[in-house]
C-alpha cells in the first residue's frame, strides 16, 4: 500500500513541473501495481490524478474520460476526499471548474467545491457555486450560497455604502485612507478609522465569511476566489470581446453578445447617486459597454449578420438612450435591411432624448442619415 501511495505521490510531483514523461511511467506504474486492483479508493485518486496530468499536458479529451471515471467512483462510493489531490495546490479547484465547464455530474462538482471550501480559480463563471454572489448592475443584492437578499431596511447604510465604493473602486487594493474619506468626510484621523472598523465588521457579518473582504497594506480587497460580482464578470467579457472579437465566428459572437446583454441589464447601482465615486465608475461602465457592443455590432455587420447588430443596437439604446453614435449604427442597419420606417422612429426617439435629458439637437451625422432617405 505504501508503494502505491508513493507512486501516486510521484506522478504528482513530475506532473506540476511540467515533467510529463516521468510523471507518465509513474502514473502507469500505479495502474499496473497489484494493490491497485484491490483498492477500489486508489481508483479515485488515480483517475484524478490521471485528469490532472492530462489536462496540464495538453490532453483535453483525455482529462475529461479520467474526470468522468474518478466522479463516477466518487459519487458511487461516497469519496468526496483523499490528502494528495486537496493538498496539491489549485488541482481540485481546477478540476471542478473543468467538469462544470463540461457538463461532468455539476452536482458532485459542486458539492465538492462546498465540502471543501475550493477557491474559484482564474476563469471560473457562474456555474461556479460561489459563496457569495454580489449584484450591482440594474440592481443592488447580495447571494449567499444562491439565495437572494435584498439589503433590509433595518441594515445600517454605512456598511452597504462600504460595499458599494470597494466594487466601485476596482474592489482590489483600495486605500483605506480613501474609503474613509469618502464615507466620513466630516471624522478626522482615529475617529474615520474607528468608523471604517466598525462598518468593516458589521459587512462582513453581513457578507457571512470574514475572509472575503482583506486588509493588506492600507488597502481593502474583496477575495475575487470566493465572491463573484457581476461588474468583474462584464469586465472579464469585455476583456473577451477585445480579444475574440476580430476573429470571432457567428456562434461566438452570439455567446459573447447574450453574456453581455445578460449581466448587464442596467446601470450601475441604479439610484445610488450620493457617492461620487459611484457616478464616475457609473459612467466609465456606460461608456466601455457602448463602445464593446460597437465591437461586436461591427463584427456582426462584417460577417453579413446585419438583423443581429440592429438586434443588438436596439437593446443597447434601450439601456444607454442617449448612446447617439450607437443610434446611429441602429439608424445605418435599418436603412440597409429596408425598414426606412423603423429608421425615421429610431432618430425620433434619438431626438427627442437628447433634447429632453440633454437640451442639444443631435448631430450633424445623425441627421445626414435619415436626409439619406429622401434620396431612396
Amino acid at each position: 500500500m505504501r508503494e502505491h501511495i508513493a507512486l501516486l505521490g510521484e506522478t504528482l510531483a513530475a506532473a506540476q513541473p511540467g515533467e510529463f514523461p516521468a510523471a507518465e511511467a509513474s502514473l502507469q506504474a500505479v495502474l499496473t501495481h497489484r494493490f491497485h486492483t484491490v483498492c477500489v479508493w486508489h481508483h479515485w485518486l488515480a483517475a484524478l490524478i490521471e485528469a490532472h496530468l492530462a489536462e496540464l499536458s495538453g490532453q483535453r479529451l483525455r482529462a475529461l474520460a479520467a474526470l468522468k471515471r474518478a466522479f463516477e467512483i466518487g459519487r458511487a462510493n461516497g469519496y468526496d476526499f483523499g490528502p494528495m489531490p486537496y493538498c496539491c495546490g489549485d488541482m481540485m479547484p481546477a478540476l471542478a471548474l473543468l467538469a462544470l465547464d463540461h457538463g461532468i455530474d455539476p452536482p458532485f462538482a459542486q458539492a465538492l467545491v462546498r465540502r471543501h471550501a475550493l477557491p474559484a480559480p482564474a476563469g471560473a463563471g457562474e456555474r461556479w457555486p460561489w459563496p457569495v454572489r454580489i449584484r450591482t448592475l440594474g440592481r443592488f443584492a447580495i447571494e449567499r450560497d444562491a439565495a437572494s437578499q435584498a439589503p433590509s431596511r433595518k441594515e445600517s447604510r454605512k456598511p452597504l455604502d462600504l460595499l458599494k465604493l470597494l466594487i466601485a473602486l476596482g474592489g482590489t487594493a483600495v486605500p483605506v485612507a480613501r474609503l474613509c474619506a469618502a464615507l466620513w468626510p466630516e471624522a478626522a484621523g482615529d475617529a474615520a478609522r474607528n468608523s471604517f472598523d466598525n462598518a468593516l465588521h458589521r459587512l462582513r457579518k453581513l457578507l457571512g465569511n470574514d475572509a472575503l473582504i482583506a486588509l493588506r497594506a492600507g488597502g481593502a480587497s474583496l477575495d475575487a476566489s470566493r465572491c463573484w460580482t457581476d461588474l468583474a464578470a462584464l469586465e472579464t467579457c469585455f476583456d473577451e470581446i477585445q480579444r475574440l472579437a476580430p476573429d470571432a465566428g457567428a456562434a461566438q459572437l452570439a455567446s459573447l453578445v447574450e453574456r453581455s446583454l445578460a449581466l448587464c441589464p442596467g446601470d450601475f447601482l441604479p439610484g445610488d447617486d450620493e457617492l461620487p465615486d459611484v457616478l464616475v465608475a457609473r459612467s466609465r461602465i456606460q461608456a466601455r459597454f457602448t463602445r464593446q457592443m460597437a465591437v461586436l455590432g461591427d463584427r456582426l455587420d462584417a460577417s453579413d449578420q446585419h438583423a443581429a447588430a440592429v438586434r443588438l443596437y436596439q437593446r443597447v439604446v434601450e439601456l444607454q438612450p442617449l448612446a447617439e453614435y450607437i443610434y446611429r449604427r441602429l439608424i445605418a442597419g435599418l436603412i440597409a435591411l429596408g425598414q426606412r420606417a423603423e429608421a425615421y422612429e429610431a432618430y425620433r426617439r434619438c431626438r427627442q432624448q437628447l433634447s429632453v435629458v440633454l437640451g442639444i439637437r443631435p448631430a450633424a451625422e445623425t441627421d445626414a442619415l435619415v436626409a439619406s432617405l429622401r434620396d431612396l
